[in-house]
Order: structure tokens, then C-alpha cells, then sequence
């Protein structure tokens, strides 16, 4: 038996939605127990539809539909790792695997069964990114930070919160704090062996996306941050190269004006200039990195060893 987590910000609307398309599912044959983590205590949890919870209680794989509210607003990324912990820790249902998927439909619902059957055999699958319905500048965003995140880490993220995992796998993942502030870049870490299955991008159920450009800058920086160790390693030896060849430049340039009497061109002054400023833009990188990476270390337990401490109750919907 599995257990499928959903987070959740004031849009119930696209949790049916998205429940409505996962009961219809032809030739399924694995149970599961749906959670939905509500991370907006203030407005609580409203009532489903009479005609939704017939439709749900009549599906024979679906064991229960319970939602899980949280004490305060912790974000996307903690309420997963909430509502995770929360499965693993159940003393009454040993879920032998997990899935993970966002509420608003841009996680395809079609493709859960594709990922749950690509398990066999494997620690995890990961539903990797394929077309992708946001505006040309968002994707080139993307772009950029997914070369951004290469140079740093030296892998390619392609992937999001849509995930299929067993359960030691999800132990593994859960047991790390960094799963409260980016269960993507986590995954990265701690599991070497990852397998990729391609997804379309939805279309989302309602509305548009509640995330603007500075919480999206911020989760990349973020992503990025968890790899410290690696990125420092990296920088230390691109700042080297860089103060290197820029104090040869300099070097240069003083014997061939003080001792050679040679006037200095313009093309000569401004390579050093973008020697300089590569230098001190790449120090000021590793600054901003490492400052992200100190500021995510405020929770010092592991979403496995806070176990509860968020959860304000559990309701039964279905």
C-alpha cells in the first residue's frame, strides 16, 4: 500500500480536481491513501462536495482521502516534507511507497501510474520535465538557472516535486533538514542513483500561479545552496584562475609600460577590468551562497525527527 502527498494553499477547488482524474484511472491495481497537507491554517479546510466523496468512497483502491492542517504557513517545500514524515511515522499503515505531486494540475495526473510501474526495481522516479506550458521568458529563466546549477553542482536538475519513492529511499530523503527547504535539490544529494521518466507539463485546473520572480529567484539560489561543499570547491578554483590571470595581465602591463615605454590600448585596459569584475562577481556569488546556506539551517531537526510538531489536526474526508 502507498501513500500519495499533496500540498495545498488555498486551492481545494484543484485538489478535486486533481482527486476527481486519479479515481477515473484504467487498469490500476495499487492501493493508496491520499494526504492532503493544507498550508493555510487561517482559512481552514472546507467541505468537500457530497457528489466528490461518493464519487472517492466508491473507488475500491483508494483507502482513505485525509487532510492534514498545519499549526502555521511553513511553504511549499516544508509542507511536503510534513506531510511525508507524517506517512512514515504512521504506526497503523507501513506504506511500502510515497508519491508527491502539486495540487494545481501542472503535476499530469495521467502519469503517476507511468511512474509508479517505472518503481519497480528502483530507489526512486522522478518525473523529469518535459514541455512546458509557462511564458518564453520563464523558460528562459529556467534555462539559465538550470546552466547556473550545472556549473555549480555539476548535475542537471530537470525535475520538481513530482516524484515516486519506496520507503527507505524516503527515510533517506526526510531524514535530512535540507528536505525542509527543497525536496529536488535533496533528492540530488542523497540518492546517487536517480531514474527519469519524461512528463508533459499540465495545463493548471484554476487560476495562475500564486509564485512570483523573487520567491522563484530565491528557491534556486536555495537548490543551489544545499551543494555548498561542491560549489565552494568550484568557485575556490575558478577565483584562482581568474585572480591568476588577472594579475599577469597586470603584471604585463607594467613591464610593458614602465621598462618597454609602450602606450596602453584600450582593448588591454578593459580585459583586465572584466578579469577584475569576473573575479569579484564570482566572490560575490560564493558570499550570496553562502549566506543562503546559513539562513537554511534554522531548523536543526529533520522533518523525521519533528514528526508532529506542525500538525495542528488530521481530518478524515473520505
Amino acid at each position: 500500500m502507498g501513500a500519495l502527498v499533496i500540498p495545498c494553499y488555498r486551492d481545494f477547488d484543484s485538489v478535486q480536481c486533481l482527486i476527481g482524474k486519479i479515481v477515473k484511472f484504467q487498469g490500476w491495481d495499487q492501493s493508496c491513501d491520499i494526504w492532503i497537507v493544507n498550508d493555510c491554517p487561517l482559512v481552514g479546510t472546507p467541505l468537500f462536495e457530497n457528489r466528490f466523496i461518493e464519487q472517492v468512497a466508491s473507488c475500491s483502491w483508494i483507502g482513505s482521502v485525509c487532510v492534514l492542517e498545519l499549526a502555521r504557513n511553513l511553504g511549499q517545500q516544508a509542507a511536503i516534507a510534513v506531510g511525508v514524515s507524517h506517512c512514515l511515522s504512521n504506526t497503523r499503515k507501513k506504506y511500502s511507497w510515497l508519491a508527491v505531486m502539486d495540487a494545481d494540475g501542472e503535476d499530469n495526473p495521467d502519469a503517476l501510474p507511468i511512474l509508479l510501474n517505472a518503481l519497480q526495481g528502483s530507489e526512486i522516479v522522478l518525473a523529469k520535465r518535459g514541455k512546458r506550458t509557462e511564458s518564453k521568458r520563464f523558460v528562459l529563466g529556467y534555462r539559465a538557472y538550470q546552466i547556473i546549477f550545472w556549473m555549480g553542482v555539476g548535475s542537471w536538475h530537470d525535475f520538481g516535486n513530482f516524484m515516486v519513492l519506496t520507503r527507505p529511499a524516503a527515510i533517506e530523503i526526510f531524514g535530512d533538514p535540507d528536505s525542509w527547504t527543497h525536496l529536488a535539490s535533496t533528492v540530488l544529494k542523497r540518492i546517487p542513483s536517480l531514474k527519469k521518466v519524461t512528463v508533459d507539463r499540465g495545463m493548471r485546473f484554476y487560476g495562475s500561479s500564486k509564485m512570483g520572480w523573487s520567491r522563484l529567484i530565491y528557491l534556486a539560489i536555495t537548490a543551489i545552496s544545499l551543494h555548498v561543499e561542491k560549489i565552494v570547491a568550484r568557485l575556490a578554483v575558478v577565483s584562482a584562475a581568474l585572480w591568476t590571470l588577472t594579475l599577469i595581465a597586470i603584471a604585463y602591463l607594467a613591464v610593458k609600460k614602465l621598462f618597454l615605454g609602450s602606450p596602453l590600448g584600450w582593448a588591454t585596459i578593459l580585459s583586465i577590468q572584466l578579469l577584475s569584475f569576473a573575479s569579484l562577481m564570482t566572490i560575490s556569488f560564493f558570499i550570496v551562497v553562502f549566506t543562503v546556506s546559513l539562513s537554511r539551517s534554522r531548523r536543526g531537526l529533520s522533518p523525521l525527527e519533528a514528526k508532529g510538531k506542525y500538525v495542528m489536526r488530521v481530518l478524515r474526508m473520505v
